[in-house]
């Protein structure tokens, strides 16, 4: 499988790939259990989000015939996403209760990360439903950890609230570190690799 870094050229597919593969996580079914308030809603957040990590190399995809894999990656020692703008789509497609708990959520997670200063990030990963069960999330996730710690030895989290994940991420190295709820909002875990 060849996994390679992604390019602006890469976005559309990109796009496709975390709006099919993400609409079954529980809180992206908590959050927009509208499918058509979802479609837009995600796909506005992902046009945000994309340009720095595409910019900056920490993206990652795989696929023989289009894009089938996606690993996002941030580092806690580059700039984070823009919060307000963030915040300015949650309270535009949210429900005000829903908003409140992702923001302890948020809290939460930036909290358990914040201990280890320097901490490499995976905020979206994802496999094309399609694509799902075939070993390529276990492949993506090894070989982008390995490319990713190749510039900085930092400890590599993620969040994640999909009890399937949390298996996934568990074979290929991770450890739960804090599991929480946030008012309504499904469990949630925040994982570590080792």
């Amino acid at each position: 499988m060849n996994i390679s870094v992604a390019s602006q050229a890469d976005k559309a597919g990109i796009i496709k790939t975390l709006v099919a593969a993400y609409y079954g996580d529980p809180i992206i079914r908590w959050m927009y259990p509208d499918y058509s308030v979802y479609l837009k809603a995600f796909a506005q957040y992902l046009e945000y989000i994309l340009p720095l990590p595409l910019k900056n190399g920490l993206v990652y995809v795989a696929g023989e015939e289009g894009i089938d894999g996606v690993a996002l990656w941030s580092s806690s020692g580059g700039k984070g996403q823009q919060q307000d703008v963030i915040q300015k789509l949650y309270k535009r497609y949210l429900l005000p209760d829903i908003n409140i708990s992702l923001q302890a959520i948020s809290r939460r997670v930036r909290e358990n990360c914040s201990r280890y200063g320097q901490f490499w990030y995976l905020q979206l990963f994802a496999v094309h439903p399609e694509q799902q069960g075939k070993g390529l999330g276990k492949t993506m996730l090894r070989q982008s950890i390995h490319r990713i710690q190749s510039n900085q030895q930092w400890p590599v989290l993620l969040y994640t609230n999909w009890d399937r994940t949390v298996s996934l991420y568990e074979q290929v190295g991770f450890r739960i570190i804090d599991q929480f709820q946030a008012g309504s909002s499904p469990q949630s875990y925040v994982m570590m690799y080792e």
